[in-house]
């Protein structure tokens, strides 16, 4: 506004100055009388110029009153001294003040009334002893020229989504308890199955019928056991935020709970880390489980990324048999029995929370390769490793 009220001065006192000049006779040109020249280089320099690229009249634009006043979030406006300079009537409520009671005051004095010291970011505000919850979001705002120039703080009530959050939190973990007691009674149940199965066969006669129709149950039962356990995993799967994770220490902790040799296992990622759920371990560990169990000649994993564009791909390949290529996509199926097309379904579920993608590009006879790609946003290189890579491998367990 000061851009503004300086070219409106402008295109006032100009064409004054040269009509005084000539009622003083001091104009350059005795006689003439330069003040319509100057209105039109007023007018079409400043006024017009100045109206294109400073909304030299929109001073107020005529949508705030129905758009601002009328919104249902609260809004308030401060300068660069952090000073209210503005307020909308929903913010009124949450203040507890009108906008001409607190023009001109410090407004970190309001932030710091509601329990927050820090002017960026997001916060939750509890009023009324917790009947109402509110959540505020301050972000700055710079002039054309990008020179900031003051604060907008956001403040929206969020009470019914933050305790329809809660009472979906509560409710899943019920369930999730419930689960975890009637797996854990399930896979008793077919301990004592296989239990007695071993005895039935060890006291059958020599019948090789009956004894394949036994190693038959018997791997029906160890389906079941796998299957069940898989529900372990799945049961999880989105319960926790997403969170910035270290890729090489991730993988090196399902190095560990696979209990790959040491020298198996290479990774060349560097600092890079990735915005995946918190059961990323499982995928590192499925897929070099997958490789122990059907990569048969595997001696070597590789962990690599390149960027593709604006995506990143997370490489994961060994040297084994490989996949067919009839297989490649139905082993991420989870229709299929074996624990391998388990364990990768559960994979492409865990990646997809966070945007990314997965697929089998290797060659059959000379080894697999998994490809992840990755969103724009959702990689980063941070030699600080301020992310999850501080936890221990027990903390990623526990999260499933």
């Amino acid at each position: 506004m000061r851009e503004q009220l300086f070219l409106f001065f402008i295109g006032i006192i100009v064409p004054i100055l040269f009509n005084l000049l000539y009622l003083f006779r001091l104009d350059p040109f005795p006689g003439v009388d330069l003040t319509p020249f100057a209105l039109i280089i007023t007018a079409s320099l400043f006024i017009i110029s100045g109206n294109t690229n400073l909304g030299l009249f929109t001073i107020v634009p005529l949508a705030r009153k129905t758009v601002i006043e009328t919104m249902n979030d609260g809004l308030i406006v401060l300068d660069q001294n952090n000073r209210v300079v503005d307020m909308n009537r929903a913010a009124t409520i949450v203040v507890g003040s009108t906008f001409d009671e607190i023009e001109g005051t410090d407004g970190t004095i309001i932030m710091e009334r509601w329990g927050i010291h820090d002017m960026e970011g997001s916060h939750l505000i509890h009023r009324d002893d917790g009947d109402e919850i509110f959540e505020v979001r301050t972000q700055p705002f710079a002039s054309r020229k990008g020179t900031p120039i003051g604060t907008t703080i956001f403040i929206r009530n969020i009470t019914d989504v933050y305790r329809a959050r809660q009472s979906l939190e509560v409710a899943n973990k019920k369930l999730n308890l419930l689960s975890s007691i009637t797996r854990h009674d399930i896979l008793n149940q077919i301990t004592s199955i296989l239990g007695y199965g071993s005895i039935i066969e060890e006291e059958l006669p020599g019948d090789p019928e009956i004894r394949r129709y036994m190693e038959k149950l018997t791997e029906a039962v160890r389906t079941i056991e796998r299957q069940i356990t898989f529900t372990a995993d799945y049961q999880n799967l989105g319960t926790q935020e997403p969170t910035w994770q270290h890729v090489e220490s991730t993988a090196r902790w399902a190095e560990m709970e696979i209990g790959l040799s040491e020298s198996m296992l290479e990774v060349h990622t560097g600092d890079l880390e990735i915005y995946a759920d918190p059961l990323l371990l499982k995928v590192f560990s499925n897929l070099f489980h997958n490789t122990i169990i059907h990569g048969e000649k595997a001696t070597r994993i590789t962990i690599s990324f390149r960027q593709d564009g604006e995506y990143g791909v997370l490489i994961v390949e060994d040297d084994g048999v490989g996949i067919p290529d009839d297989m490649k996509e139905r082993i991420f199926s989870h229709i299929r029995g074996s624990k391998m097309g388990l364990g990768l379904y559960l994979i492409r579920e865990i990646l997809s929370i966070t945007g990314m993608t997965i697929s089998e590009t290797g060659t059959f006879q000379e080894g697999a390769r998994f490809e992840i790609i990755i969103p724009k946003n959702a990689y980063r290189n941070n030699p600080d490793l301020i992310s999850q890579s501080q936890q221990t491998p027990q903390d990623q367990k526990d999260l499933s």
